[in-house]
C-alpha cells in the first residue's frame, strides 16, 4: 500500500504538538504494486512529520522520517512560503527497479517547498541504517524540474555508495548542493536508498521519499528574440567647469571608472505585463537568463563603444578612456554653462519568457515577462553642454508634436526631451545644494592675473543615483503574438518604464583613482576666488560653490560684481534728468536728434575699461557717437564712481522714418571677442533703449515724451551771470561779453551753431572751454 501523508505542527511553548490529518489522497493502490516473494513481506509504515527548529518560524525546514529499514534526516529545505507550517512528502518501498513514485503531482500546491532560481540550496541529509543484515547500500538524490513530463529533465544532485556493511546498523552524513537554473510550478527532490545483499550484491529494497517543489523564476534558460530597442541617453558622469576665466577639469585619458548598476521595472502600463524583468547575456540561440553581467563602455577618439564584457558578478557599468577630455577644449569655458555631460545610450535586445510566480492565493502560475541583454554594437557615449542639452530639447519637443512624425519616433523624442529636462534640473539642484558636510572635500583660494592651482581627485560615489526611463517599443507582429500590447503615453504609443540605479563607484586594480584633474585661474588682475570643493553625490565629480566674498568680473560669476556699468541719456543737456528710455518726435524729416548720454562705471573702487555697441540697426538710422559712427567702440577706463558725458546724432538716411527699440548697449570690454559674449551681455552690460520719429507723430503717448526747457535763440553772458561753470545752449547764438568771469577750474560747455567771444575777455588757465555748434535741439 502506497499513501501520501502529512503532520501539522503548532508550537506550544518550546516544544511541538503534533496532530496526524487524514490521508489526503490514496496515489497507488496495493495492487499497483509488485511484491517479490523473496523473504519480503514488510508492511509500509510510515511516520512523516516537519518541525520547526528550536528557534521557531522563519528557519528553513526540517524532516525525520523513519522507514523500514532506515530514518532519514533531512536539513535546511526549503520552507513552504505559503503557509510555513508543512511540507508534503510522498514516501513508498519498492522491490524492484521498474518504479518509482511517480505521482507526487496530486499533493496540494500550499504544501510544496518553495525555491528561486539561482539561488543555492545546501540540504543536510543524514541516512541511518535501522534492520539492513551485512551488505551494501546506495544513496541517489536527483532534482527533477519538470515532474511528470517526458523526458524528465534529471538533475543528479548527489551519488553517494556506502560499501561494505558489517553490522546491522550504519550512519551515512552527506550535504547536497544545487542551484536551480530553471522556474517550474511542480517539480520534485527524489531520495532513492537501495539495499544489496552481501556477497551477492542482489537487490532487495528500495526507499524511495519525493518532495514536492516550486522554484520561482524563468521557467528557461534561453529564449528566443523578438527585436530590439534604443534606451534614451543619459548620463554616466557631469564633469563640472571651475570658477575663473582659465580655471578647466578633466577627465584623464586611460583610466577606467566602473559603477555598481540595476534596473527595476515598474508594473508595464505598454504591455500588460507584472512588475518582474530579467537582464540576461547574449547566447548562440537567442537570450541567456540566469547570468549577471557587466557592460565596460570604452571611450575612442569617435567617443563609440568598443566592448562588452560578462561575468558573474554585480552588474557594473564601466568607461575606459583612450583620450582625456576637459572643458578648456569648449568655446565657452567658464561656469555652469561649460559642464561636460557624458551620456550614453544602448540598444536592448528582447524577448518574451514565461515566468514562474506566485498568484494571490499561493499557487504558483506562469506569467509572461521581457528580457533583454545589451547590444554591444548599440552602445555609444557621447560628451554633451548644457547648451547642447537645452537646444536638443526644443528639438525633441518639436518631433513628439509634429503629428506627421512616426508615433514611435514621438513617443521616444518625447521620453528623451523629459529625461533631459530632468538631467538639468537635478544638476543645477546640486550645484545650489552642495552637501556641506560629507560631501566637502576642500577649500581653494585664488585670485587673477594669470596664477593657477592644480589639482587631481578621485571619483566617488556611494549614494544611488536613480534615473526614470522610458522606452516606447514598436507595435510588431512579433510582440502581439505573446503579449498585449496596450495604447499609452503622451503619443499613445507602447511603451514601458524602468529606473536605472547607478550605485557606488568602483575602479579596477590597476587603475589610478585620481581620475579628475582640476586647474583654478582666471587673467582678471582684480578678480578674488574664494571655492569650496565639494562631491557631486550623483556623479561623483569635484562640484565648484563660489563663497560670497569673492570679487569677479569678465563674466560675472558670483560673489561681488566688479563691473558695474551704468547707460542713461537726455534729449536736453548733460544736467538734466537722465533715462535708460526715450522716446522723441521732430516734425521735420531732415531734423537731427541729439543725445546727451551719460556713461558711468558705478563701481566705487576700481577703474573699469568699457566698450559702447549699437545691438542692431534693421532700419538703418544715421547715428555719430563720440565722434564716429562705428557699431562699436571702445571708451578706455572711467574712473571709479565717475561718468563720461558724450554726444550722440541721430538723423534719417533713408526712407524710414520711425526708428523703435534702438539697443545701445555699455558693458565691459574684457568680454570683447569672447565667443559667448551674448550669453554674457544678459548680466553684464547696461542699455539704453531709443524709439525716435522724424517728420510725423510716433506710436507715443504724451506721457513718455520728454518736454525739454524752452531754449533762447540768443544768450548773452555777462557779468551778470555769476561765474561761468557748466553748460550753456542757445538757439542762435551766444556772446561771451566783457565782465563775465570763469570759475577757476570750471568746465564750461558753450553749445550753439554761432559762439562770440570778445577779446578782451580774460579765460583763465585752469578753465576746460567746450565749443559745440549744434545748440538747442529740442
Amino acid at each position: 500500500m502506497f499513501e501520501l501523508q502529512e503532520i501539522i505542527y503548532e508550537q506550544v511553548n518550546d516544544g511541538f504538538k503534533y496532530l496526524n490529518m487524514d490521508i489526503m489522497r490514496k496515489i497507488i493502490n496495493s495492487k499497483d504494486l509488485i511484491l517479490s516473494n523473496i523473504a519480503f513481506t514488510r508492511v509500509l509504515f510510515i511516520l512523516l512529520f516537519i518541525f520547526l527548529l528550536k528557534f521557531g518560524f522563519g528557519q528553513n525546514a526540517s524532516v525525520e522520517l523513519e522507514l523500514d529499514n532506515l530514518t532519514i534526516n533531512l536539513y535546511n529545505l526549503p520552507n513552504p512560503i505559503c503557509d510555513g507550517d508543512s511540507l508534503a512528502i510522498l514516501t513508498c518501498n519498492i522491490p524492484n527497479t521498474t518504479n518509482t513514485c511517480n505521482s507526487a503531482q496530486s499533493a496540494s500546491s500550499m504544501y510544496y517547498a518553495f525555491a528561486e532560481v539561482g539561488k543555492p540550496i545546501q540540504i543536510d541529509m543524514e541516512v541511518e541504517m535501522t534492520s539492513q543484515a551485512a551488505g551494501f547500500f546506495d544513496v541517489f538524490v536527483d532534482y527533477i524540474p519538470d515532474y511528470g513530463q517526458i523526458p524528465n529533465n534529471v538533475e543528479r544532485i548527489l551519488p553517494v555508495v556506502a560499501n561494505p556493511i558489517n553490522t546491522s546498523q550504519d550512519t551515512l552524513n552527506s550535504q547536497l548542493y544545487f542551484k536551480p537554473i530553471e522556474g517550474t510550478t511542480f517539480g520534485v527532490l527524489r531520495f532513492a536508498i537501495s539495499g544489496y545483499e552481501s556477497g551477492t550484491g542482489s537487490f532487495v529494497w528500495r526507499e524511495v521519499v519525493e518532495i514536492p517543489i516550486t522554484v520561482l523564476g524563468p521557467a528557461d534558460k534561453v529564449i528566443d528574440t523578438l527585436g530590439s530597442f534604443t534606451t534614451p541617453e543619459t548620463p554616466y558622469l557631469i564633469l563640472h567647469d571651475p570658477p575663473g576665466g582659465g580655471s578647466s577639469s578633466m577627465f584623464q585619458q586611460n583610466i577606467k571608472l566602473c559603477r555598481e548598476s540595476s534596473i527595476n521595472y515598474e508594473e508595464s502600463f505598454g504591455f500588460g505585463l507584472d512588475n518582474t524583468f530579467k537582464a540576461g547575456v547574449k547566447g548562440s540561440a537567442g537570450i541567456i537568463l540566469e547570468q549577471d553581467f557587466e557592460i565596460s563602455l570604452a571611450i575612442t577618439n569617435e567617443f563609440r563603444v568598443s566592448q562588452e564584457k560578462t561575468y558573474e558578478s554585480s552588474t557594473q557599468r564601466c568607461i575606459e578612456t583612450q583620450r582625456s577630455f576637459t572643458t578648456s577644449e569648449l568655446i565657452q569655458n567658464t561656469g555652469q554653462e561649460s559642464d561636460l555631460f557624458v551620456v550614453y545610450s544602448e540598444r536592448l535586445v528582447y524577448g518574451i519568457f514565461d515566468d514562474v510566480i506566485l498568484d494571490e492565493n499561493c499557487n504558483p502560475i506562469t506569467k509572461k515577462r521581457l528580457s533583454y541583454y545589451s547590444d554591444p554594437g548599440g552602445l555609444t557615449l557621447t560628451v554633451k553642454t548644457k547648451q547642447r542639452l537645452e537646444d536638443d530639447i526644443n528639438q525633441l519637443l518639436a518631433i513628439a508634436n509634429d503629428m506627421q512624425n512616426d508615433l514611435t519616433v514621438r513617443t521616444d523624442a518625447q521620453n528623451q526631451a523629459e529625461l533631459w529636462q530632468q538631467v538639468l534640473t537635478d544638476n543645477e539642484f546640486n550645484i545650489a545644494n552642495p552637501d556641506t558636510e560629507s560631501g566637502f572635500i576642500t577649500p581653494a583660494d585664488f585670485i587673477g592675473g594669470g596664477s593657477s592651482i592644480e589639482v587631481s581627485e578621485e571619483i566617488s560615489v556611494t549614494e544611488i543615483k536613480s534615473t526614470d526611463i522610458t522606452i516606447a517599443i514598436e507595435n510588431t507582429t512579433s510582440i502581439t503574438a505573446v503579449i498585449e500590447v496596450g495604447a499609452n503615453g503622451i503619443t499613445g504609443g507602447p511603451q514601458f518604464k524602468y529606473t536605472r540605479n547607478d550605485g557606488q563607484t568602483n575602479t579596477n586594480e590597476t587603475s589610478d583613482t585620481k581620475m579628475i584633474n582640476y586647474t583654478l585661474q582666471d587673467l582678471n588682475i582684480n578678480d578674488d576666488f574664494h571655492v569650496n570643493v565639494y562631491r557631486d553625490p550623483d556623479y561623483g565629480t569635484p562640484i565648484f560653490d563660489l563663497r560670497s566674498t569673492s570679487r569677479t568680473s569678465c563674466p560675472y560669476e558670483g560673489g561681488m560684481r566688479l563691473d558695474l556699468p551704468s547707460f542713461s541719456a537726455s534729449p536736453c543737456s548733460f544736467t538734466d534728468e537722465q533715462s535708460d528710455t526715450i522716446f522723441i518726435e521732430r516734425e521735420s524729416a531732415s531734423d537731427t536728434v541729439k543725445l546727451f548720454c551719460q556713461l558711468c562705471n558705478e563701481n566705487q573702487t576700481l577703474r573699469r575699461n568699457m566698450t559702447w555697441r549699437l545691438d542692431e540697426n534693421l532700419r538703418s538710422i544715421g547715428y555719430q557717437f563720440n565722434g564716429s559712427d562705428n557699431q562699436i567702440q571702445n571708451l578706455g577706463f572711467i574712473e571709479p564712481g565717475d561718468c563720461k558725458n558724450i554726444d550722440m546724432f541721430l538723423f534719417p538716411i533713408n526712407a524710414n522714418r520711425e526708428f523703435n527699440d534702438l539697443v545701445f548697449r555699455l558693458y565691459p570690454a574684457c568680454l570683447d571677442g569672447d565667443p559667448a559674449l551674448e550669453d554674457a551681455l544678459l548680466e553684464e552690460s547696461d542699455v539704453m533703449v531709443v524709439n525716435v520719429t522724424f517728420g510725423s507723430t510716433g506710436n507715443y503717448t504724451q506721457d513718455q515724451l520728454t518736454n525739454c526747457p524752452a531754449c533762447v535763440p540768443a544768450l548773452d553772458l555777462n557779468a551778470g551771470a555769476g561765474q561761468l561753470d557748466g553748460t550753456y545752449t542757445a538757439e542762435n547764438i551766444i556772446r561771451v561779453l566783457p565782465g563775465a568771469q570763469f570759475a577757476l577750474g570750471g568746465n564750461v560747455t558753450l553749445d550753439a551753431p554761432e559762439v562770440e567771444i570778445q577779446m578782451d575777455n580774460t579765460i583763465p588757465s585752469t578753465t576746460s572751454l567746450h565749443i559745440e555748434n549744434s545748440g538747442c535741439q529740442n
